[in-house]
C-alpha cells in the first residue's frame, strides 16, 4: 500500500524523498541506463490519498489526481499493478476514520491479497476502443445522414469501412506512442 496526502495537488516531499530512496529496488538499469522493472513486478498495490477538500470539489477539480498520477508512475516504472485507490475527503482535523472509510480499507486490503495473477488488459483495451471508435463513427454519420451531408446509398458499406479504416490508423498510432517511441530514449 502507497499512503500519501496530497498538497498543492502534489505529493508530500517526504514521499518523493522515498521513491528517491527506493528507485534502486524498484527498477533496474541496464548498460545503457534504461530501467527495467526489477524484484516487485507483477505485484499488486494500492494507493492511497487525503486532502482537505471536499467530495465533489475534488470530483470537479481534481485535487488528488496528480498525487495518484505520480503515485501510479512511480509503480509502472517498477512493473507493479494497481488494484484501486481510496481517496479520503474533508480530512482537516480528522482524527479518525468514519466507519464507511474503514470499511472501503479493509475491503480493498483483502483484494491485494486476493488477485494471483498478471493484469494485461491490452486486448480489452483495444476491443473498448473499438467500440468505442464504432458508436462515435455511426453518431457522427447519422448526423451527417440528418443534415444531408452525406447519401444514404451503402451507409453500411461506408459506415463498417470508415470503422476498420480509422481503428486500424488509431491502433497503430497508439501502438506507436506507447511502445515504438518509448524504445527510444
Amino acid at each position: 500500500m502507497i499512503a500519501a496526502p496530497t498538497y498543492w495537488r502534489n505529493l508530500s516531499g517526504k514521499m518523493k524523498d522515498f521513491f528517491d530512496c527506493m528507485r534502486q529496488r524498484l527498477v533496474r538499469f541496464d548498460r545503457k541506463g534504461e530501467t527495467h522493472p526489477d524484484r516487485f513486478k507483477n505485484k499488486h498495490y494500492l494507493s492511497i490519498t487525503d486532502c482537505y477538500t471536499g467530495a465533489f470539489e475534488n470530483w470537479v477539480t481534481g485535487v488528488t489526481d496528480q498525487s495518484l498520477r505520480t503515485i501510479d508512475q512511480v509503480m509502472s516504472a517498477a512493473g507493479v499493478i494497481k488494484i484501486n485507490e481510496i481517496v479520503m475527503t474533508n480530512s482537516w482535523g480528522v482524527q479518525e476514520l468514519s466507519a464507511g472509510k474503514k470499511a472501503e480499507c479493509l475491503k480493498r486490503g483483502k483484494q491485494i491479497n486476493s488477485i494471483q495473477k498478471k493484469d494485461d488488459s491490452t486486448l480489452k483495451r483495444y476491443i473498448q476502443l473499438f467500440f468505442m471508435v464504432a458508436v462515435m463513427a455511426l453518431a457522427a454519420m447519422g448526423i451527417q445522414v440528418g443534415l444531408g451531408l452525406m447519401p444514404k446509398t451503402n451507409f453500411w458499406l461506408s459506415y463498417s469501412s470508415f470503422v476498420v479504416i480509422f481503428f486500424v490508423l488509431l491502433a497503430c498510432i497508439l501502438h506507436f506512442a506507447t511502445y515504438v517511441k518509448h524504445k527510444r530514449k
